[in-house]
């Protein structure tokens, strides 16, 4: 008895170890560049959308699609981490389908609260083929 006493103590303090950071930022704003605009900068947007990062001890997962206004619907994003400090994590996720690809790059800066977004994006009619990068604020907690 002793011992199982032990050992769900031992692992409700594991439990309780692992923490999760939540961020929930506000509208991203930028610019895209694509093929069929010559690559001309133009001031962009996800209205209606709030990205949010969840990272705990083993995953990064953000959350965010398409402007409401597009009919988005929200996806969960697992990108890959591949730099972290205590205030930035820098990720990367692809996005592939026979006729199209994307690598989509993530930097969250939790000390000055900005989530930095970029795409770079290849189709086969290389129409809408382009990249671009927003930028949200972000806030801790819920």
């Amino acid at each position: 008895m002793r011992k199982i006493i032990l050992l769900v103590g031992a692992m409700l303090v594991a439990t309780s170890a692992i923490s999760t950071e939540v961020y929930v930022c506000d509208e991203p704003r930028g610019y895209s560049l694509f093929a069929n605009n010559d690559h001309k900068a133009e001031a962009d947007s996800f209205r209606g959308v709030r990205p949010t990062v969840i990272k705990d001890e083993k995953n990064l997962k953000i959350v965010w699609g398409d402007s409401k206004s597009a009919g988005g619907v929200p996806r969960v994003w697992k990108p890959v981490v591949f730099f972290e400090t205590p205030d930035v994590i820098s990720a990367v996720a692809i996005d592939a389908y026979a006729s199209n690809s994307a690598s989509i790059m993530y930097t969250l800066n939790k000390k000055q609260g900005l989530l930095y977004m970029s795409t770079h994006k290849s189709v086969d009619s290389g129409a809408i083929s382009g990249a671009n990068i927003f930028i949200s604020k972000c806030k801790a907690g819920q």
